[in-house]
């Protein structure tokens, strides 16, 4: 509780939505299909690596296609769908309101990419928050590839986060909004990072 309270900035309604637990000085994370049924664990361990603990693939778990919040995201009915990279990060972008998912990988898959596009509506449109930093924005160009291969009517975004913030958690603790920052046509986005590279 004092790492998810204290230093996430998460509420008991949320940690009760998420049914985050603890096992021996880790944190459990149940991981529900698009449908809500339980399909794995994962762990945030403190005192081994690596720091984020998947279960093995299964009948209902499929790292690569999965998306992490989104059976919670969908009832949103929103027009638009945040993307992040981790766990923490979708669970802070429900706490702020918004129909979040998270990738959990090094990077969108090209399966999970097709997941978004078969389950959302046609006129949804995905705002990715990569990280901000070198790392988050190296994917990038990858990413606009995939989208522009597999999801070419798409309208894909990327949320434009404030300096001072790496991630939506850090929004969450900053008290910012990420739906009232800008966005940027992930083409112009990535057409930056290449020209600035």
């Amino acid at each position: 509780l004092p790492y998810l309270k204290g230093k996430r900035g998460l509420t008991d309604e949320t940690i009760e939505m998420f049914e985050l637990g603890e096992d021996r000085g880790s944190i459990t994370i149940p991981l529900l299909d698009h449908n809500g049924r339980y399909a794995g664990m994962a762990k945030r361990q403190f005192d081994q690596k690596p720091k984020y603990l998947n279960c093995p693939n299964n009948l209902l778990y499929d790292k690569s296609s999965y998306l992490y919040g989104f059976d919670k995201a969908r009832k949103m009915r929103s027009d638009v769908m945040y993307v992040v990279e981790g766990y923490m990060d979708a669970i802070s972008g429900w706490q702020l309101g918004l129909p979040t998912v998270a990738y959990c990988n090094n990077g969108l898959t090209k399966d999970q990419i097709q997941f978004l596009d078969r389950h959302l509506r046609d006129d949804v449109i995905i705002i990715l928050v990569p990280d901000n930093d070198e790392e988050g924005n190296k994917k990038i160009p990858r990413t606009r590839e995939f989208f522009s291969k597999l999801a070419p009517r798409r309208e894909v975004r990327v949320l434009l986060v404030p300096d001072s913030c790496k991630d939506m958690n850090d929004m969450l603790l900053a008290g910012i909004k990420p739906q009232e920052l800008e966005t940027e046509h992930l083409d112009k986005y990535a057409l930056r990072i290449l020209l600035d590279k």
